[in-house]
């Protein structure tokens, strides 16, 4: 809950400026850091 409520503050703040940097990839997944909302998240490649 907390983490939806910076997303969407960052959001609005910098609605069309959203960097990311990839923190992991291994192939199977990636996880991203968001440098406006400082917000970590990994998700899964589907080839």
């Amino acid at each position: 809950m907390i983490e939806t409520d910076i997303v969407e503050a960052a959001q609005q703040q910098y609605p069309k400026l959203e960097f990311f940097k990839v923190i992991y990839e291994d192939g199977k997944f990636v996880c991203t850091s968001s440098i406006n909302s400082h917000t970590t998240t990994c998700r899964e490649i589907i080839r």
